[in-house]
């Protein structure tokens, strides 16, 4: 699974031994926390909480994150909101989780504009044209009802391999319409 993630490289004890979440966030958050006015706020903050500040705004945003390698047909993903009534696995096959998608369509033609611009095909053709984002509104419907979302994909080059990866994310637009 690593390999195909592309991780070549494994953290090790750095710091620490392995923590608790709640224990490697009491020593995370230690250094030097700065106050919200402090007027050199940003400056202030370390590296870490600066990004863990960016990547909490971005969860809160969207209700699904997924990064994918197009090449090898693999994807992973990387965060779920609670409460989201889309079934899709921890890891697996782009085609696979597509194909999953536009059998939950509303109907024929949310189904085609899914496959013709978020499909495995239709993303590295959008690559190979040179664009490096993608985004798409598409109706769902799951046992809540139909589901309306928008998902914006951003697509760039493996810095060391010949391959092209993603990262998808993906918001609800309207809430669920009941199907009664």
């Amino acid at each position: 699974f690593m390999q195909n993630m592309d991780c070549d490289r494994v953290q090790g004890y750095l710091f620490s031994k392995p923590l608790k979440k709640e224990d490697f966030l009491v020593i995370a958050l230690m250094d030097n926390q700065p106050t919200v006015d402090d007027d050199n706020f940003l400056k202030k903050q370390g590296t870490f909480s600066t990004h863990s500040l960016l990547l909490k705004a971005i969860r809160d945003e969207y209700d699904m994150i997924i990064f994918g390698n197009l090449y090898k047909n693999s994807y992973y993903l990387m965060h779920q909101r609670d409460g989201v009534k889309f079934k899709a696995a921890t890891a697996g096959v782009i085609d696979d989780m597509s194909e999953a998608t536009i059998a939950m369509s509303v109907d024929y033609d949310s189904g085609k504009k899914y496959r013709d611009t978020l499909s495995r095909p239709a993303l590295i053709k959008a690559f190979n044209e040179g664009k490096t984002r993608v985004e798409c509104e598409v109706k769902i419907k799951t046992e809540l009802g139909v589901h309306e979302f928008i998902t914006v994909v951003h697509l760039m080059k493996h810095p060391y391999r010949d391959d092209i990866l993603m990262i998808s994310m993906s918001r609800t637009v309207k809430n669920p319409v009941s199907l009664d």
